[in-house]
């Protein structure tokens, strides 16, 4: 296991981590900043699969905090990336308006087609998924033996606006149970995935911090991956899966951070300023100051670490096999 001093870089989830649909997370444009100005590689690692990179980087810059379409990896980029390079073949695309933006250029068959793919891409459609739409992607693939079922992600559920929702998986699964297909894995919690992320960010799997608020996809995935896996008590976390057959996790450290405005509650716009500027001309043993509140936690570096609560082993539902074939052209 990597020290936690050895920690050199951040991958953070978005949905749950920064903020819940439209309403950010008290504390985390905050962290993002703090982050920021320590130099520390960081990157923004999402199994959304509703937008593209572009929206994304528009929806955080409207939070406060500047990322780059090249800063934000996202399963639908990654998918389209190695589709680019692979054996040229019509694709069938099962992901909202927004995202199809990334396979712009591709070619994509029409929205009523039941035949002729060489690539079915799934991914989170939302409501807009019924009896038709999920039997037409069936008919797609069960017309051709030889057809790719492209998960982007393995997500089970998120936080909607509306609450607990569906996300991708369970159209996977169904998928898979209806024609025996394997699907070929592009997001969490595909370990080639997180290591793509990694490198990217110039750093080793192990000296990488996933955080996350889903302890299978992020934190598991994470682990499985040889990067160190942080779950916030934020998005769809609920204090039940805190206890399972692995038993409980090591430590609990709130998110948002507990600045000196109290734990879970966004520090005064007042005090957040000096803290980040202590943080930039201060050092501890050649490494950027902490800012205050990470305090409360010695030895947990980089401070980001502190703001989450990380697993004392893998998660039980990562140690099983999951017999997913991973896009060994993720990474380039």
């Amino acid at each position: 296991m990597t020290a936690a001093g050895a920690l050199r870089g951040i991958l953070f989830d978005l949905d749950g981590v920064i903020y819940n649909a439209e309403r950010p997370i008290a504390g985390a444009v905050e962290t993002v900043e703090w982050v920021h100005a320590q130099g520390i590689p960081h990157l923004f690692l999402t199994n959304t699969t509703s937008r593209c990179r572009a929206a994304l980087s528009e929806k955080l810059a409207a939070l406060g905090i500047r990322a780059a379409e090249q800063e934000i990896l996202t399963p639908a980029a990654a998918a389209a990336e190695w589709l680019r390079t692979a054996p040229a073949g019509p694709i069938a695309l099962f992901v909202r308006q927004s995202a199809r933006r990334e396979f712009a250029g591709l070619p994509c068959l029409p929205d009523d087609a039941e035949d002729g793919a060489a690539y079915v891409v799934v991914g989170d459609l939302g409501e807009l998924w019924d009896f038709r739409t999920l039997n037409r992607a069936f008919r797609l693939l069960h017309s051709n033996p030889k057809a790719e079922l492209i998960a982007l992600g393995m997500t089970r559920y998120w936080l909607a606006p509306d609450g607990i929702s569906l996300d991708a998986a369970p159209f996977v699964a169904a998928l898979k149970h209806a024609t025996g297909r394997q699907e070929l894995l592009f997001g969490k919690p595909a370990a080639r995935f997180l290591q793509t992320a990694a490198g990217r960010l110039g750093l080793d799997a192990g000296q990488v911090l996933m955080i996350g608020d889903d302890i299978e996809a992020d934190v598991g995935g994470a682990q499985t991956a040889g990067l160190k896996g942080a779950l916030v008590k934020t998005g769809k976390f609920r204090p039940a899966i805190w206890k399972g057959p692995s038993g409980p996790m090591r430590f609990s450290i709130p998110w948002p951070p507990c600045p000196p405005g109290g734990p879970g509650r966004e520090p005064p716009a007042r005090e957040v300023a000096p803290a980040v500027r202590r943080a930039q001309t201060g050092t501890a043993q050649g490494r950027p100051a902490a800012p205050p509140w990470t305090r409360r936690c010695p030895g947990i570096w980089p401070p980001a670490a502190a703001f989450a609560c990380e697993g004392a082993g893998a998660h039980p539902g990562t140690a099983r096999s999951r017999r997913i074939r991973e896009a060994r052209s993720s990474s380039r």
